[in-house]
């Protein structure tokens, strides 16, 4: 006994470790592997092909031909920026959708059947719906979300080798035609945005930007979409004074969102923290705000009636 200790306190140290390293370059990764953003669609992929006119594919062929540099790590996708800073690519989790469909497609006893829902519940962002709340964030969505192109389905005339370095500097090449991509223009967060015009003076420019993001909100709800995620923070920013949802994963379609006391209620839930955030920071721009919800409300009540 006393000869094979050594060994196994070699074993534990090597375990420790490799468990460290692992853990440090996956924070400095942030997770990024190309693995991880391989399609995750088979010969069976139900999912459309979006055509583009031969411009805005001229477009396309032009953006991609400049490097994409790591931006962040998302719940449901890598961001790069492109080297002029104007665009974002965004390359889905696949390797969760992956996850997703194995737990989905298999059964458990009782016991075990638990965590399989808990996992489950807790994935579901990567689940189906995710795609079909991309597909409603360019289709019906799309100026207000700030999309160029989403590509769920293998093409051949896209016919482009992205390079996209990750946040080690390592560069890599994709097959633009092969990988499930989303490609925005880029925005401003919503934050920095809004503090950066209140710490210059420029309430003008401020009240512009809120009641863009106000009219995003009526906007998306005579259009019966549905946000499931009111985080305004992370998932909304402003090219220029215009608001746009940077979140293209927590829509679904809700007819009942045109109704008036629906709709009502759907300005005051989205509007609540964002009212909160802004009273402690500047008075002028709260009253503002407040006044523009009251005359949204107004209105629609006198749609009703």
């Amino acid at each position: 006994m006393p000869r094979r200790l050594p060994l196994l306190l070699k074993i534990f140290l090597f375990a420790i470790l490799f468990w460290g390293v692992e853990r440090f370059c996956h924070k400095q990764t942030h997770g990024f592997q190309l693995f991880k953003v391989l399609s995750a669609h088979g010969e069976d992929n139900k999912q459309p092909v979006f055509a583009l006119p031969e411009q805005e594919m001229h477009r396309l062929q032009t953006i991609f031909s400049q490097p994409f540099y790591f931006l962040g790590s998302g719940g449901q996708s890598y961001a790069f920026v492109s080297q002029d800073g104007k665009t974002v690519l965004k390359l889905f989790k696949n390797h969760q959708i992956r996850l997703w469909r194995f737990l989905h497609g298999i059964s458990l006893p009782a016991v075990l059947d638990v965590y399989r829902q808990k996992i489950l519940a807790k994935m579901i962002h990567q689940s189906p719906a995710f795609l079909e709340s991309c597909k409603i964030s360019y289709l019906e969505f799309r100026e207000r979300t700030a999309l160029l192109y989403l590509h769920l389905h293998k093409t051949d005339f896209i016919k482009k080798k992205l390079t996209i370095v990750d946040n080690l500097g390592i560069a890599h090449q994709i097959d633009l035609d092969s990988t499930d991509f989303a490609l925005q223009k880029k925005a401003e967060f919503f934050k920095p945005k809004l503090k950066k015009l209140m710490e210059n003076n420029d309430l003008n420019a401020a009240k512009e930007c809120i009641d863009s993001y106000l009219g995003l909100i009526v906007e998306r709800c005579k259009m019966g979409i549905a946000d499931h995620d009111p985080n305004f923070r992370r998932n909304v920013g402003f090219i220029d004074n215009q608001a746009v949802e940077i979140d293209l994963g927590s829509y679904t379609k809700d007819e009942s969102l045109k109704n008036s006391e629906n709709f009502n209620w759907e300005v005051l839930d989205k509007t609540q923290k964002f009212k909160g955030w802004i009273e402690r920071r500047n008075p002028d721009l709260f009253d503002h705000l407040s006044t523009r919800i009251d005359q949204i409300l107004q209105e629609s009540q006198q749609k009703l009636n």
